[in-house]
């Protein structure tokens, strides 16, 4: 069974017709940055990010990743790996704590999630948008 984070914070169990497990983030999208970041990630999936399933306008669908996962010796390279692959989209990731990643049992291997704070760098400038 999925879940919703809605926006005043509840989580609610969401069930598919097909009984796909995924994460259904509500967003407000005033800032369209983590819309924007959510879009490249559906077009250009990377190993260590979380898998993007949908972007709409008022959600964004994306695997579900266990956080209680126990610990794992590969997590610090996992987490690394991630930022780099982030940095290859232009993708700025700023907001680094245990609570924005997760370990995903489909792929084996920790990912990043959570973009609401990140940016955008501006293509050719040293500058990034948020």
């Amino acid at each position: 069974m999925a879940q919703t984070y809605t926006l005043d914070g509840t989580i609610e169990p969401l069930e598919t017709p097909d009984g796909a497990v995924f994460f259904r983030k509500m967003c407000d999208f005033q800032s369209c940055t983590e819309r924007l970041i959510a879009q490249r990630l559906l077009q250009t999936p990377l190993p260590n990010v979380v898998t993007i399933y949908d972007v709409k306008p008022g959600y964004i669908d994306m695997e579900l990743l266990d956080v209680f996962h126990g610990d794992n010796l590969t997590q610090e390279a996992d987490i690394r790996a991630a930022i780099d692959q982030l940095n290859t989209l232009g993708v700025v990731y700023i907001d680094l704590k245990t609570d924005n990643f997760g370990y995903s049992h489909t792929d084996g291997c920790w990912k990043l999630y959570d973009f609401d704070a990140s940016g955008i760098l501006k293509e050719g400038r040293d500058e990034w948008e948020h």
